[in-house]
């Protein structure tokens, strides 16, 4: 979601819930970003991926809008997902939703 403009992001839930079936799931892992300040304008996020072969390092950013676990719950649960599991990271989320 950290790629979709904020005003874009309930028609792409709204899409996704619409093509999913009955009891389907939508899963979203994404980044809490922070809001554009003064001295900031981009978001950048480290990311270490533990796999059993091997471990990856990398990272993504994106210019500064605010998006929280929250915010896309919220969202999601306006166009008529029902949120089934919330984790949270230090600067990260996870969401499962069920239509």
């Amino acid at each position: 979601m950290m790629y979709i403009p904020n005003h874009q992001k309930p028609k792409v839930l709204s899409e996704a819930h619409r093509v999913l079936r009955l009891g389907g799931r939508l899963h979203i892992w994404d980044a809490d970003i922070p809001g554009e300040s003064d001295d900031k304008k981009h978001f950048v996020i480290p990311l270490k991926i533990v796999m059993p072969e091997e471990t990856v390092e990398t990272g993504y950013g994106t210019h500064l809008k605010k998006q929280t676990a929250q915010t896309i719950r919220e969202l999601a649960e306006e166009t008529g997902f029902k949120t089934t599991k919330v984790e949270t990271g230090e600067h990260t989320f996870y969401l499962e939703l069920e239509k």
